[in-house]
């Protein structure tokens, strides 16, 4: 969820395909809405992680719990034939249960905003830009050096209402990897099954009626965050100081969504964290968890 800013979360974003997947639902057809029309979306976004045990530096420091909460608001107005803007906001935080004399944020939280556009060059090619202007930081003491912009770069190919496939690039010149490339395609093979590789939820999905869709997949979250001036001397290692933490994360699992109604959907997914690291990368100090179980609810809506 962490959804910016991680590898994340936004390589190619989920609401991109969801536009696809509605401008795609008349065979054939890539339709521009009308010009006058504003789209809005909203997104709430729940789960936990149970305790996981935790290594610091190479060393056991104990079990870590973590409960994320991510809420995320975009309105689109339809500008031209083949452009729409995206303007919105969004807010995550992240409440970590910390071992004792671990150096580590009891919380992490991004406030954002969102500004970007989607662009129909042609029939078949569709191009999105998104930055994230915000404080990205424990918020423990907010100044200037807690402002960050990630950005993503993507590019749909429709070849038709079955297949398609996504390239793209997120970039964060305050990460460890500053540029983060990626692959993806969406092909509905059967009737009733579609092979959804697209980060950072790709998913082999079942239709199991009009309403419901199960499907089994992964989530590949990441974001760089600055912790407090003063954190290290907090924690008697004043190298922390206002220093820049990467974090990673990655979970499978089995999961549903439900069309509570035509614009609204509700999900849920269960399974593994199989792989969480946060990477004080300048100071060469990594903290790993062992894999643990999580549970994660969502809510959205498009009106």
């Amino acid at each position: 969820m962490f959804t910016n800013r991680w590898f994340p979360q936004r390589f190619t974003s989920p609401l991109l395909v969801g536009l696809l997947v509605s401008w795609l639902s008349a065979p054939g057809a890539v339709a521009a809405p009308s010009l006058t029309a504003t789209t809005h979306e909203a997104d709430a976004d729940f789960d936990y992680i149970g305790g996981a045990t935790t290594h610091a530096g190479g060393d056991k420091v104990g079990s870590m719990e973590e409960l994320n909460a991510d809420f995320r608001y975009v309105m689109s107005p339809q500008v031209s034939k083949r452009f729409v803007l995206r303007l919105g906001g969004e807010w995550q935080r992240s409440s970590l249960g910390v071992p004792r004399n671990t150096p580590l944020p009891d919380t992490l939280q991004e406030l954002s905003a969102i500004v970007g556009t989607d662009c129909q060059l042609t029939d078949h090619w569709l191009l999105h830009a998104e930055v994230q202007p915000g404080f990205y930081s424990d918020f423990d003491d907010l100044t200037w050096r807690d402002v960050d912009a990630p950005f993503v770069l993507s590019a749909a190919y429709i070849a038709n209402a079955d297949f398609q496939w996504f390239a793209g690039l997120r970039v964060d010149l305050y990460s460890h990897y500053p540029v983060w490339p990626a692959l993806g395609m969406r092909w509905k093979y059967a009737d009733d099954w579609t092979l959804n590789l697209v980060p950072p939820n790709p998913r082999l999905e079942y239709d199991l009626n009009e309403r419901l869709k199960l499907y089994l997949g992964g989530r590949i979250m990441g974001g760089t965050f600055r912790v407090g001036d003063q954190f290290g001397d907090e924690h008697s290692q004043p190298r922390f100081n206002h220093a820049l933490l990467d974090r990673y994360e990655v979970t499978v699992g089995p999961g549903l969504t439900w069309k509570i109604r035509p614009n609204m959907t509700f999900g849920f997914e269960a399974g593994y964290m199989v792989y969480r690291e946060f990477n004080y990368f300048h100071q060469h100090f990594v903290i790993r968890s062992d894999p643990a179980p999580y549970a994660r609810i969502a809510w959205h809506a498009r009106f």
